[in-house]
């Protein structure tokens, strides 16, 4: 599947979370699609090539460092978790949302939210699956 694929899926997940609230933080859920499939791809790489490898300096001399991907995949992840729970925090409380006629929907969506805060990388796992 290739990566704008990808972020529609996660966005549509997410967005299932706010369905029915009027406002949906639709750029806070475009950044964490993002950031998403972006540390899958990161992840992807990080496994093929290893956490170090051989980065010449400046006299052409080899030196095992830090992979450039895993600097990056601990940057965004910071960056995505912080998004998380700025996202969860945009979340309304179970007992503020109105009651709605397909109960399920609202169970399977506050279960999702609820997944999501015990473990913020269930969207990147789930697309790793797929």
């Amino acid at each position: 599947m290739d990566k704008e694929k990808q972020i529609l899926q996660v966005k549509e997940s997410l967005r299932k979370l706010f369905k029915g609230d009027k406002e949906i933080p639709a750029k806070l859920i475009d950044e964490i699609s993002f950031m998403a499939v972006t540390l899958a791809e990161l992840r992807e790489t990080i496994n093929r090539e290893g956490a170090v490898a051989d980065i010449p300096n400046g006299n052409n001399i080899k030196a095992l460092k830090e992979h450039p991907a895993v600097k990056t995949y601990n940057a965004i992840i910071r960056n995505y978790l912080s998004s998380l729970r700025q996202l969860q925090d945009l979340l309304p409380e179970e007992d503020e949302k109105p009651e709605k006629k397909d109960g399920m929907g609202a169970f399977l969506a506050r279960k999702r939210a609820r997944e999501l805060n015990a473990n913020p990388l269930s969207l990147v796992e789930s697309m790793e699956q797929n």
